[in-house]
C-alpha cells in the first residue's frame, strides 16, 4: 500500500498538470480573442434614451477596423454613418433614405469610400434634372423589426422620396427569430406604437431562453468556439459529438433555433424554416405600407452571403454534401413580396465579379464588403435607382 508521503507526492503532481493545463487554456484563450478581436470596429455604438441603439453623434475619426487597419469614421448630429440633414429638405430635391444593417453602414472602409458615399456621388441628380440627397440610417446588427423602429423614430420626420432596404437575405432571416413569439402586435398592431421598449423586451425573452450552460460557455470563450469549430471540419469527430449530443448536426431542422445566418438557406418544408421566412417578408410589406402612408415609395437590395456565390466555398459545401438550396432566402422573398415593389437581387454581378473576374468583394474571413464590393453594390444601385425613376418617385411626372 502506497505511503501517505507517496500519495501527496501524486496529488501535488497532479495539481501542478491541472495549473499548469489551466495556464496554458488561459494563452490559449487570449491568444484566440486577441486574434479575432484584434482592431475590431466597436463602432462606438452607444444607447439613445429612446432605446434605441446608434452610433456616438458628430464623430469624424480614425479608427480600427476588424483587419486592424486605421479607417475614417464619421457620423452626423444623430449618430448615423450619414451627413447631417435638414428636417425639411431644399427645393427641388429628392431625397432617399437607406435602412440596413452593417453593410450599408460601411463598417470597415473609409467613410468616403462606403456604398451610400459613393451613390451620392454617382447620382447627384434625378434624369429630370432634380437634385438627389442621399441619407444612410443603416445601423450595424439591426434586424428588419429594429429598422421599422427605427424608421418611425428617425427617418419619417425627414419625408424622403423614397426609402431603400438593403437587406443581407441570410443574417436578417436569423435575426428576425427573436421576435417571433411578438410578430402579432408587429404585423397587425399600430406600427407607430411599436417602440424600442418593445423590440428590447422580445430581445431580452429570446436572450434568457438561449442562456443555457453550453451556450453561455459558447459566447463567453473563445477556445469554446474554436474547438467546436475544430469539431465541425471533422467528420467522424463531428459525427461522434452530435451522436453524443454535444452539438446539433447543422443545417437540420433541430438546429433551426441557433441565430446563424446559414441555416436559412437550407429545409425550405421544415415548419421553422417557413415560419420566419413568412414573417420576415411580412415585416417588410409592413414597413411598405407605413412608407407608403407616409407618402415615400419604397425599394428592396439583397446582398448575398458569401457562400452563395463563392464558387470555392459552394464546392466545399457540395463535397461535404450539404443539400441547401442557396437562393432559397431569395426567392422566398420575391414570392412572398409578389412584385409589389422594386427589388434589385445583387447575385449575379457579386457572383460574376468575385468568381469571373476575380475581384474580392467581400473581406477575408469577416464578411463584410471590401472597397472594391462597395463600389460595385453603389454603381449597380445607382442602376437601379434610375431604372425605377417613376415608380420609385424620383422623377416628376411628364418628363423624359
Amino acid at each position: 500500500m502506497p505511503s501517505w508521503k507517496t500519495i501527496r507526492s501524486a496529488v501535488g503532481q497532479l495539481w501542478l498538470v491541472f495549473l499548469a493545463g489551466l495556464l496554458c487554456l488561459g494563452v490559449v484563450e487570449g491568444a484566440l480573442r486577441l486574434k479575432s478581436r484584434w482592431g475590431e470596429q466597436r463602432g462606438y455604438r452607444v444607447t439613445q434614451p429612446n432605446g434605441l441603439v446608434t452610433l456616438e453623434p458628430a464623430l469624424d475619426t480614425l479608427i480600427r477596423g476588424s483587419t486592424g487597419e486605421l479607417i475614417h469614421f464619421k457620423t452626423n448630429h444623430e449618430g448615423f454613418a450619414s451627413e447631417n440633414h435638414a428636417v425639411v429638405a431644399a427645393t427641388g430635391t429628392k431625397r432617399i433614405a437607406f435602412l440596413g444593417n452593417s453593410f450599408t453602414q460601411g463598417t470597415d472602409v473609409d467613410y468616403e469610400k462606403k456604398m451610400t458615399t459613393l451613390i451620392q456621388r454617382l447620382y447627384p441628380k434625378t434624369s429630370d434634372g432634380q437634385k438627389v440627397e442621399i441619407m444612410n440610417f443603416a445601423i450595424g446588427g439591426y434586424s428588419i423589426v429594429e429598422q421599422m423602429v427605427l424608421y418611425n423614430e428617425y427617418v419619417r420626420k425627414y419625408r424622403p422620396a423614397a426609402v431603400i432596404l438593403v437587406s443581407y437575405v441570410g443574417y436578417d432571416f436569423s435575426t428576425n427569430l427573436r421576435f417571433l413569439p411578438e410578430q402579432k402586435i408587429i404585423l397587425e398592431g399600430d406600427i407607430q406604437a411599436l417602440t424600442a421598449a418593445t423590440v428590447k423586451q422580445a430581445t431580452d425573452a429570446f436572450t434568457k431562453q438561449q442562456q443555457t450552460l453550453k451556450n453561455r460557455l459558447v459566447a463567453t470563450f473563445e477556445v469554446v468556439r474554436f474547438l467546436i469549430r475544430l469539431t465541425q471540419e471533422n467528420q467522424t469527430l463531428n459525427t461522434a459529438a452530435v451522436n453524443l449530443g454535444l452539438l446539433k448536426q447543422p443545417f437540420s431542422e433541430q438546429a433551426a433555433n441557433y441565430l446563424t445566418d446559414i441555416w436559412a438557406y437550407f429545409n425550405p418544408n421544415s415548419a421553422p424554416h417557413r415560419e420566419v421566412m413568412e414573417f420576415t417578408a411580412a415585416t417588410i410589406k409592413r414597413l411598405q405600407s407605413q412608407i407608403t402612408r407616409d407618402g415615400a415609395s419604397f425599394g428592396l437590395v439583397l446582398i448575398p452571403s458569401y457562400w452563395q456565390v463563392n464558387e470555392k466555398y459552394i464546392a466545399q459545401l457540395k463535397a461535404k454534401h450539404i443539400p441547401l438550396q442557396l437562393d432559397l432566402p431569395n426567392t422566398t422573398l420575391k414570392k412572398q413580396l409578389n412584385n409589389a415593389l422594386p427589388i434589385l437581387d445583387l447575385s449575379t454581378p457579386i457572383y460574376r465579379a468575385l468568381n469571373t473576374e476575380r475581384t474580392p468583394i467581400f473581406i477575408k474571413d469577416i464578411g463584410h464588403f471590401t472597397e472594391q464590393g462597395n463600389s460595385l453594390a453603389a454603381e449597380q444601385i445607382v442602376e437601379f435607382l434610375k431604372a425605377n425613376e417613376f415608380q420609385l418617385r424620383l422623377k416628376r411626372p411628364g418628363k423624359n
